[in-house]
């Protein structure tokens, strides 16, 4: 429950009173998914990497164009993560890559 995992860890929001008031409007209202076309940004904060996570999706009450769109990446990763061998998309974006036609 999304709401739920907000609510139980607010404290260690960036603004926890106002993150408060703006989950106790989500819950009264029942709206979490039914945004006006805005982006919703997510930090999360763990032992091994830092993420940074972006989602926005068409306007619900005005749905002239459906679209989702959902943005992430690691703002952070530990030492110990750094050294490891990665693959799939995080491999692929783990060193800086240059397009050799732009210099």
């Amino acid at each position: 429950k999304p709401l739920q995992l907000m609510a139980d860890t607010k404290q260690t929001m960036i603004d926890p009173l106002e993150c408060n008031s703006w989950i106790e409007d989500r819950i009264n209202n029942v709206d979490l998914f039914q945004q006006r076309g805005e982006w919703s940004t997510i930090y999360i904060q763990g032992p091994f990497a830092s993420l940074h996570i972006e989602y926005r999706q068409s306007d619900w009450f005005n749905p002239t164009c459906r679209f989702q769109s959902l943005d992430s990446w690691m703002t952070t990763v530990s030492a110990r993560l750094e050294k490891t061998e990665w693959h799939g998309i995080l491999g692929e974006t783990k060193n800086k890559v240059y397009d050799a036609s732009r210099n």
